[in-house]
């Protein structure tokens, strides 16, 4: 998302959790011709926490745009909406994993979301 603008209600309905997920190691693997499983996972969990600290406002915003409103309803744009937002999350927490002693309380957001989840997507 462009830099100070904010989330669109439509700008949403078309982001794709996809497009920010980043491929699984063993995806990446099937690339390789000598695996380095280290070397892979550090890789990975260094390009996603690049991410988390270039688009931490972006995904802060839309983390909370994101929230549920109302009761818990079953259907495609609430499952893509849920999963866009713990994404947006799983971004978030690796800036408090990545840096303890700046901590952000995204770990803590995290467990709050937790705790007051109806259903266990969220």
């Amino acid at each position: 998302m462009p830099r100070g603008r904010s989330c669109s209600a439509a700008a949403i309905r078309r982001l794709s959790p996809k497009a920010l997920t980043l491929p699984g190691e063993a995806t990446l693997a099937e690339e390789m011709e000598v695996v380095d499983s280290e070397a892979l996972f550090l890789a990975r969990s260094g390009l996603a926490r690049s991410l988390a600290v270039a688009l931490e406002a972006d995904f802060s915003a839309l983390y909370m745009r994101l929230a549920p409103v109302g009761a818990y309803r079953v259907d495609t744009a609430e499952a893509a909406r849920r999963r866009l937002r713990n994404l947006c999350l799983d971004y978030l927490c690796r800036l408090d994993l990545a840096d303890s002693a700046n901590s952000k309380n995204y770990l803590a957001l995290a467990f709050k979301q937790f705790a007051e989840a109806d259903n266990m997507t969220d």
